[in-house]
This record gives C-alpha cells, structure tokens and sequence, in this order.
C-alpha cells in the first residue's frame, strides 16, 4: 500500500511511518540546514515534512507538526504556504491564537487565491477575540 492510500485510509501511523523513512533517508545523506542548497530536491523533502505534519495533526500531535512545518520553513522553503498552514492550524490547537494568526495570514499572504487558508485565518481571529 502506497503513502497516499495510507492517508485516504486514515491510517495516519503507518503513513508517517513511510514519510519519516523517506525524510531520514534524505536526512542520512545531508544535513537538514544544506538541503536549501539541493534546488528541485528539497521540494520533494519539503513535501515530506509537509504531508507529515498533516498527519501529526491529524492525530493531534500538534508539536511534532509544528516541529515538521517549522523544518520546512527554517531549513527548506521559507515560502512554503502549507508549511504556514499547518504551523499556524495545530497552533490554534493549542491555544496560541496569537501565533496561529502570524503563521495563517503568512499562509494567505503567500497563496492568497487559496480560500481554505482565508477561512481558517479568520476562524482564528475569530477564536482570539472569543
């Protein structure tokens, strides 16, 4: 069974299983803070640790999807909108309405065509005044 068939499954452990082999092989080779430097390939790493971070949240583990995003925003991609989302989604989870708002609208700023990230901006302000 492939990754994607994990996650349509829901069977989120097994999916970050897969996702943390393909980041530690990665991780094995380079260190994270020199993958900017692998061009089309830290897309793909950056994808790694953004699907995972989907499934840490998804399980609510927020930490260890802050930890993922953050990986791709500091090391790999700091224009990685989904990377901002995630951030920005298990921080609201958390109580952090403040950061959750910082982390969504850079998520909007950076795709602001994407309808998803404008709603849960303002489910966030909205949370924060609450």
């Amino acid at each position: 069974m492939c990754i994607r068939d994990r996650y349509k499954a829901k069977n989120y452990e097994a999916a970050i299983k897969e996702f943390s082999k393909g980041i530690d092989h990665f991780n094995s080779t380079i260190k994270l803070e020199d993958m900017k430097k692998l061009g089309s390939r830290s897309a793909v790493i950056s994808q790694l640790y953004t699907n995972r971070s989907l499934c840490y949240y998804m399980l609510e583990r927020h930490e260890n999807a802050i930890a993922d995003a953050d990986a791709v925003i500091k090391n790999l991609d700091p224009k990685n909108a989904k990377a901002y989302f995630r951030k920005g989604l298990s921080l609201g989870k958390l109580g952090k309405h403040g950061k959750a708002i910082v982390e969504l609208q850079q998520a909007a700023k950076l795709e602001p065509s994407n309808d998803l990230y404008t709603k849960e901006l303002n489910a966030a302000k909205k949370a924060s005044s609450s």
